[in-house]
Formats: structure tokens, sequence, C-alpha cells
């Protein structure tokens, strides 16, 4: 019993926030959920992650006022079809171009679209341990899936925890959920899978979103694009080109005393502001695709994009970080420069599988007059690859046959025309994105 006579999980529970007359499922989620809280923010109590009353505000069946603003916006994203849009077509129209898209009916044949509900997902892995957040350290801070599937349906949270896995594979309780989805045909290619799944960067993600979480304005990391889909829930985006300033977009000067930065705080507060600002400043309307991703939705973010996010209701979505054709020139100069000893064993795995991207690498080495000073530049590649291990060669063999099933999704017709959409690319002109200039990435994924 605590000092006042109130048990421990009372206790607990009292500093969670959640509905009025809620009674957790599991004895053990308040607790749970209450330490998760202190890990994660250590600048307030757990008890004041309402305090703004964004859950009164952010309510589905109170569209007014604010919560209208909120829960509606200029959907400016350009859409598609899948089933009348070619994966070719959309790479000539979307990915070589640099512009965001939200495209229907791209993964209509995922189990997880046939199976995943809240139910069943708690069902089959409930004692699954989920990452919901970091410490000040930078440690994962993980809590068994019923327990946070528990607190989502109570909570009344300002900005919620938000579970975010990218190692589901990676233990056995989990590791069955990667196979319920794929990268859809609308996204052929990813260069990085030649590293190997357990050495490139972080790039796959299952997420769980409570209504109100989200992730405040950033960019992917390492040049790379993504891809984002929604299989139960809504999510709202707001992208901005490239050439904006971190400053800008952040928007943080445009804060006032008590508020905070979340990512319902930078929609709710800190965009129409922004938006008034850039005007007053500028004279033009700020430059911003905005869209909400309903389920069966696929949102493709450039590279290099800034975006946010905010989940309109209870998520769940898939995300995928990735390097094709259209962005290679960008995400090489990126490793490059940020992971030079990575960027040595892609430079051997690019001269075996894409010689023609090899050949690009060493250009764009030249370029930066870089080749002198990186180990295993386009000078030693040769003699680097001669020495690989047999583990090398066994995991060559595994890559070729991804590649191999990878191909076989699509027609010689199909095949031909994804080609010919990425050849200006696969030359060297056509570079998309910008130049990579190691701005604002913090190592987030797709906003989720």
């Amino acid at each position: 019993m605590e000092p006042n006579g109130i048990d421990g999980d009372t206790a607990a529970a009292m500093e969670v926030c959640v509905s009025p007359g809620c009674q957790f499922r599991h004895r053990r989620t308040a607790k749970k959920i209450t330490r998760a809280k202190k890990d994660h923010r250590t600048d307030i109590a757990p008890a004041e992650w309402g305090r703004y009353n964004y859950a009164a505000l952010l309510n589905p069946t109170a569209r007014a006022g604010g919560a209208e603003a909120l829960l509606s916006c200029p959907e400016s994203v350009p859409r598609v079809d899948a089933k009348t849009t070619s994966p070719a077509e959309f790479i000539a129209s979307y990915e070589m171009r640099s512009r965001p898209c939200i495209i229907a009916n791209a993964i209509n044949e995922w189990p997880a679209m046939r199976r995943w509900t809240f139910d069943y997902l708690e069902e089959k892995w409930r004692n699954g341990h989920f990452k919901i957040g970091e410490d000040d350290r930078g440690h994962r801070i993980r809590v068994k899936l019923k327990y946070f599937v528990d607190y989502m349906r109570h909570q009344t949270d300002d900005s919620p925890l938000y579970l975010f896995e990218a190692s589901a594979e990676d233990s056995p309780a989990t590791m069955d959920l990667i196979d319920d989805w794929w990268a859809p045909a609308h996204f052929p290619e990813d260069l990085h899978n030649i590293l190997g799944d357990d050495r490139r960067p972080p790039w796959r993600w299952f997420m769980i979103g409570p209504i109100r979480s989200g992730t405040t304005v950033h960019r992917d990391p390492l040049g790379t694009a993504a891809w984002n889909a929604v299989i139960q829930g809504e999510k709202r985006w707001a992208l901005l080109p490239p050439e904006l300033s971190k400053r800008l977009v952040k928007a943080k000067m445009l804060l006032r005393d008590g508020e905070d930065d979340e990512a319902i705080d930078w929609f709710h507060n800190l965009l129409p502001r922004l938006k008034a600002f850039h005007r007053a400043e500028t004279g033009q309307e700020l430059p911003i695709y905005e869209g909400i991703t309903r389920r069966g939705d696929v949102i493709f973010v450039p590279p290099r994009w800034w975006h946010a996010v905010l989940n309109l209701s209870d998520t769940i979505s898939v995300t995928q970080n990735f390097v094709s054709p259209a962005n290679f020139a960008l995400a090489w100069e990126s490793m490059r420069r940020s992971r030079r000893l990575l960027s040595c064993r892609w430079l051997r795995r690019l001269q075996r599988f894409h010689p023609d991207l090899y050949s690009l690498a060493c250009r764009y080495d030249r370029e930066m007059a870089m080749a002198r000073q990186v180990p295993g530049s386009c000078s030693s590649s040769s003699s680097s690859s001669s020495s690989d291990s047999s583990s090398d060669e066994d995991e060559d063999s595994t890559i070729r046959e991804q590649m191999r099933r990878s191909e076989a999704r699509y027609s010689a017709a199909e095949t031909e025309a994804i080609r010919a959409a990425y050849a200006p690319a696969r030359r060297g002109s056509g570079r998309v994105g910008g130049t990579d200039d190691g701005g604002d990435s913090g190592g987030v994924c797709a906003g989720v």
C-alpha cells in the first residue's frame, strides 16, 4: 500500500492519463506504462501528459472548431490508383521527379490487410516486446504488446507513446510478423538490399500509433526515400520541399511560452502560424503538400523532403526506407560522407550486382574529390573484393535469390518499362533530391 492507503496498481493508474472510469484489462498495464513515460520524457510527470486536453479537441465525434482543423486538411498530395497506374508510370511521373504521391489499392494482396486488427495483433503477439520510446541515453524502452494495446484503448494523452519497432524479425516471438507484408509493386528496387539485412542501415518499421501520436517535422537519413502503408486508421501528412531550411520548417521561433513541440503541437499550433509567417515574409504561400492516408493507402516520401505525421485515429502501419536508381546519387554521396566503412562494402557489392551503378559511384567519388581520402575507393575496390570471406559468398547467394524473386513479380514487358523509367538515373542524369547538405535526419524513418 502507498502511504495514502492507495494500492500500488491504483496509484500507477492515476498517473496515466486515461478515460474517466477506465479499468485496464491487464493488472500490470498502468505500472508498465507509467515507467515507460518516466523514462521516455524526464521533463514532465506522467500525470501531465494530458495537460493541454487535446483528447477533447481531437475527437472524431466532435468535428468542430479546432477539431475540424486537425481532422481535415487541404488534400494537395497527388493521388493515383495502382489499378490504373503502372509501376513504370509511377516511377517516371513521381519518383524520378521527386514528387510526393499517395497510391491507392497497392497493398490489397497483403496478408496484413486481411488479418491485422488490434485484437488479432494483441492475441497473436501479446507477449512480444516492442519498442515504444527511448530514454535520455538512447536506450530502447520496450513493453509487451498486450500492455501497449491496453494503454492505447484507454489513454487520453496529448501526445501518446508510439510503438515503432525496427527489429521484429530478431525475436522468435515476433519474427513471423514481417511475413505479412512486402514492398508494393510500385517500388521495385532497393539498392541497399545488396548490403544484407544484418548490415544495412535501419530500414523497416512496424508501427502502432494511438490517436494523437505522430512524428514532428524531420527528414529521413542517408538520402533515402520512403513509403508508408496504412493498414488500419488514418494519418495526416505534411510534406515540405528540401530547399526549405530546418529553422523555417521546425518553426520553433513561433512557439509560445508553455507550449510543447510534439507532432500534435506542430500541426495544431505551429503549422498555421508558419503559413501566416511565410506569407507575411515572402508574399507567397508556403510550399507544402498536405494529405490524409487511410486504410490501404501508400504514401511516397521523396528523399530529403521534410515531413510530419499525425495519427487521426488509432493506426497500424508499416514503412520502409529505400534507395532506387532515382535517388542513388544522393544516397551514395550521403553514405560516403557519413558511413565511410559501410560505403566501402556497398561499393564492392555494387561492382558485383550493379556494374553500371558501380561506375557511377566511382564518378561521383571523383566529383567529390574523395577517391584518395576514403579507404575502399574505386582505386582499391578490386583488390578488396578478391578477399571477401566465404560468409560473404553465402550472403551473395541469398541476395541473388532475393533479386530473382523480386524480378519474378513483373512480366517481361513490365520489367522493360521499369528499366526504361530508371534509365536516365542509371546513366547519371536526372539526379533527384538535390545534394546532401548534412541537414536534419536524426535517424528517423518516414514519419509515421
